[in-house]
């Protein structure tokens, strides 16, 4: 049974931390939480597809497009899809005609309708199906992105349009709204922008419902209770607030018991607080959708009660802060609150800086520049456009103080810093208080030693390679670059002349894109400006696409081949969508700037009837006939193209290589070619066969096709893989290292996998134990994690699931 949800609002001015859509279960006297969240077991590569409706916006803002606003919608999906400790990954499905065209496998649409005045999206499951008993989630079936039909004022190149339709995606997979100024905040309290997209608590959030093996071992956990008065306090928030780094929180349980997972090791505050109140246009506290019983019976939360840091003290600086290891929880973190009088005063609020003539919020102070403050507003600050009597502020951590706090204007006040050597740089968190009240806005200001990129002119030097010149200030070999939410690949940097040269992506001939560049530090060239800098792009307009293959049959996976004509298609800025949940491409090859190879997989309920595909390249989009969908044929012969290297277990091999297929019913003579190549076929039982990959093929897709007997299989592509990633020996003997040292290994093969804009899932596994780990040339570095053993381990560098070899690692006490 498929059961209605309901849509989380995104509004202009409202509250604030991870949280899920849950509903509770009494299992022999004990609560259990069941969140929604899609079921990975039924998604094709543990992939859900994301459509776009064919009914598009009625008006746009002036200079904006369609294929504008499309670029902002993949790059916003991709935020979700590259989580390292999630398992989940997000791609376009193509452009589907109506939402109510029925879909046997899960799903996202994003469509255009009337949204209420004032909100600026809707986004959320919208059915998902019952449990069966025993189950440990409610499986979503559909969620919905609901954009205004009337786009007028919401121009999709803004950070404000990009960070919502980021946010809305984070309601599609199951996550509620957060108090801790993440990307699950509500853009009142939201501190993250498109140049920090995820803050650690939705990365969290994410990983909680999609965990990957490293999200237990490589992050701690903090659990307790919170209570008033012996009683557990419902929906508390808590928060673990690391004072330099991170905030991650959560809320609690009936019983007022919390945990809070995916903590980078090290030093945390931890202080409880009530949500704040419903603002206009909320039906609930913090516009959180409360938790069900098993009657379907909201579970409010309990009563108002101070802010308190954990052992029990109002004062951060009296509060300890507590140890977090990897794959350990520390429990007992218990607070007993006392119950409020008064409503909450001081909650909401937001902070701005002038790196130019533009706000731009959250704030960024430049600890070298005169403009040595922040501007503030939010409920408890001001009374008669002053700073309320009493008002206190500081920042969490030392290095800095807060050596003033004056009136800027009417309804804002200004924060003037003192800086030291130890200020350091990056995201810091504020303390406000005032008598009782006391108010933590994470990440409410970021210190900087640099100046944010700023753009000065942009121009094409060659319209046939795509060649872009962007001159300004700020720029660095390591910015990245947006045509409108397509990145664009960094060909040379000139400091002297302050000068980038990129590839732009594809478009169409004269595509107005906005140019943004933002730097390693998350500051954008658009804090000084409101609207990108523009550039007209020359496209080639006679572009197209055809088709390689004229049926799918149910059921089935099989080859599709894409064919360019005056295309562009680039590695990783490339999507292949075919308008419905039950058609995913499971993986698609670019062979060549004209040609594109995807393995589709069918649904066995997928509707008999044509299809149309839906290309996105870049900038550029392609629709194209001439596909449909047929019944299974009465043939014996079936290939589970799910081929693994009966050598490592990977789905993929070298040339040269084996690779092992299932496939019932084999008869007498089998034949098979790879790449049109003929190639030996061992039978080793009557279901499995070896197929030997033949030399000199080049990395990357080659199609095979088998034969048994008269009966032909449909073809199916394969990964010809590099030569195998190898640990080189080391002349001093094994490799070695201490719990908590930072590792660095060389790793021969790793060029080979890059892929332009994507980036790689890389762990290393010593003892079984997965440590995520990152790729710097051809270096693989990682942290041991303090739960290895002492002694001789097994270590095995892990790339996109393709392991090297293992090599001997010794942990030394």
């Amino acid at each position: 049974m498929v059961a209605a949800a309901v849509l989380i609002l995104a509004v202009s001015p409202v509250a604030e931390a991870y949280y899920h859509f849950l509903r509770y279960q009494n299992r022999a006297g004990q609560l259990v939480a069941l969140p929604q969240k899609f079921d990975l077991a039924v998604l094709p590569n543990k992939t859900v597809s994301y459509f776009i409706t064919a009914e598009l916006p009625q008006a746009m803002a002036p200079g904006d497009s369609m294929a504008r606003l499309t670029s902002q919608i993949r790059l916003a999906a991709k935020q979700w899809s590259e989580v390292d400790t999630s398992e989940l990954r997000l791609q376009f499905g193509g452009v589907v005609a109506s939402v109510s065209v029925p879909q046997s496998t899960p799903g996202i649409d994003v469509v255009f309708d009337e949204v209420p005045p004032g909100l600026l999206a809707l986004g959320g499951p919208t059915s998902v199906v019952e449990p069966a008993a025993g189950s440990t989630f409610i499986p979503i079936q559909r969620s919905t992105i609901i954009l205004p039909r009337n786009l007028t004022d919401q121009p999709s190149w803004t950070d404000a349009a990009f960070m919502t339709l980021v946010h809305e995606f984070g309601h599609t997979l199951g996550l509620q709204h957060s108090l801790v100024s993440s990307t699950m905040a509500t853009q009142l309290t939201r501190t993250t922008t498109r140049g920090r997209t995820l803050a650690a608590d939705d990365v969290a959030g994410v990983s909680l419902l999609y965990p990957t093996r490293s999200f237990q071992s490589s992050l701690g956990s903090l659990a307790g209770r919170v209570t008033q008065g012996g009683a557990g306090q419902a929906l508390a928030s808590v928060v673990a607030i690391a004072p330099g780094g991170a905030a991650v929180g959560t809320l609690t349980g009936p019983d007022g018991s919390y945990r809070i997972d995916g903590l980078a090791p090290g030093a945390y505050y931890v202080y409880a607080h009530p949500l704040p109140p419903a603002q206009t246009g909320e039906a609930t506290a913090a516009n959180i959708r409360y938790p069900q019983d098993q009657d379907r019976n909201p579970i409010a939360p309990g009563g108002l009660f101070d802010l308190q840091f954990y052992p029990g003290v109002r004062d951060v600086n009296t509060a300890g802060a507590l140890p977090v290891t990897a794959g350990a929880v520390l429990d007992g973190v218990n607070f007993n609150v006392t119950a409020r009088r008064t409503a909450l005063s001081l909650y909401n609020v937001q902070t701005y800086s002038f790196p130019g003539q533009v706000a731009i919020r959250p704030a960024v102070v430049n600890v070298n520049s005169s403009r040595n403050f922040l501007v503030a507003t939010g409920n408890g600050l001001m009374s008669n456009n002053a700073p309320v009597a009493g008002l206190r502020a500081s920042v969490l951590g030392n290095g800095t103080q807060v050596s003033g706090i004056r009136t800027y204007s009417a309804g804002y006040l200004a924060l003037d810093f003192g800086f030291s050597p130890q200020t350091g740089e990056g995201p810091r968190h504020l303390v406000f208080s005032q008598n009782t009240d006391v108010y933590v806005q994470p990440a409410a200001v970021t210190f900087t030693s640099r100046q944010p990129p700023q753009i000065s002119s942009v121009s094409l030097l060659d319209s046939g390679s795509r060649t872009v010149q962007i001159l300004g200030s700020g720029l660095s070999a390591d910015s990245q670059v947006f045509f409108d939410g397509s990145p664009a690949a960094v060909r040379s940097y000139d400091e002297a002349a302050g000068r980038l040269v990129v590839t732009a992506p594809a478009s169409a001939n004269a595509h107005r894109a906005g140019v943004v560049v933002v730097a390693s530090d998350g500051q954008s060239s658009a804090f000084f400006q409101t609207e990108p800098s523009a550039i007209l792009l020359e496209g080639n307009d006679s572009a197209s696409v055809s088709l390689g293959s004229s049926s799918l049959v149910m059921g089935s996976e099989t080859v599709v081949e894409i064919i360019g004509s005056g295309t562009s298609f680039t590695d990783g800025a490339v999507s292949v969508g075919f308008g419905s949940s039950d058609l995913v491409a499971k993986k698609l090859w670019v062979v060549s700037p004209t040609r594109l190879v995807a393995q589709v997989q069918v649904s066995a309920q997928a509707p008999v009837g044509p299809v149309t595909v839906a290309v996105a390249s870049g900038l550029q989009s392609f629709s194209v006939n001439g596909l449909s969908i047929v019944p299974p044929p009465s043939r014996s012969f079936v290939v589970k193209p799910a081929s693994v290297n009966p050598l490592t277990g990977v789905a993929s091999a070298p040339a040269g290589g084996l690779l092992a297929l299932v496939t019932p019913g084999i008869g007498a003579t089998v034949s098979a070619t790879v790449a049109d190549r003929p190639t030996p076929v061992i039978v080793v039982s009557p279901s499995v066969l070896l197929l030997q990959i033949p030399a000199g093929l080049p990395v990357g897709a080659a199609i095979v096709k088998l034969q048994n007997d008269a009966d032909p299989a449909l073809p199916f592509a394969i990964q010809v893989e590099p030569a195998a990633l190898t640990i080189p020996g080391s002349a001093d003997g094994p490799r070695s290292g201490r719990v908590g040292e930072l590792i660095t290994l060389p790793v021969t093969g790793l060029t080979d996998l890059a892929v332009p804009f994507s980036k790689p899932r890389v762990v290393v596994s010593v003892d079984n134990i997965e440590h995520l780990a990152s790729v710097s040339g051809n270096n693989v570095s990682f942290t041991l994690l303090p739960v290895v053993p002492v002694g001789i381990q097994s270590l095995t560098v892990i790339v996109d699931g393709r392991p090297s070899g293992a090599i001997v690692f010794v942990v030394r006490p």
